[in-house]
């Protein structure tokens, strides 16, 4: 994949996930989840790179909801702001996934308010893009909370 999209000259983002579709579900164990994502991601890049994709056309993406257990989501978006050592922008995809679910006990229709919270918190901790479902509201959230972390900086 890494060739063709270097011959397109597309961007690529590298998703962390822990076995395939089929098997990311079963039984996924991480003894430090933010530094084993962080490394197969840099693992990616390398080869990403290295099959000739543009160094500034990669994006990275931790991989919330895919072969991670509710713990590990929520680590990894409290630690995001980790991954910024990789020297690419930041994807998050949280919106209505399944730990936000199990967290707020709620089914995938009503979980708008966990969504913005995951939103924010990424956000804060660095990430510059985020794949949401309810883009009228995110757009508000990530709006507030970039004017937010901006103005604590100052």
């Amino acid at each position: 994949m890494a060739s063709v999209v270097a011959e397109a000259g597309a961007g690529l983002v590298l998703t962390h996930i822990r076995g395939t579709p089929g098997t990311m579900h079963e039984d996924p164990r991480y003894t430090d989840v933010v530094g084993e994502v962080r490394e197969v991601l840099r693992g990616r890049i390398r080869l990403a790179e290295a099959h000739g994709v543009h160094p500034e056309a990669i994006a990275v993406d931790p991989g919330i909801g895919f072969g991670k257990r509710v713990e590990h989501n929520l680590l990894l978006l409290e630690r995001l702001s980790e991954l910024k050592i990789l020297g690419k922008p930041i994807l998050v995809g949280p919106s209505r996934k399944s730990f936000i679910g199990t967290v707020l006990g709620l089914p995938v229709e009503d979980r708008v308010e966990g969504t913005a919270a995951a939103v924010a918190v990424a956000i804060w901790q660095g990430a510059q893009i985020v794949r949401v479902h309810d883009v009228r509201v995110m757009v508000r959230v990530a709006r507030m909370t970039d004017a937010m972390r901006r103005a604590s900086a100052v």
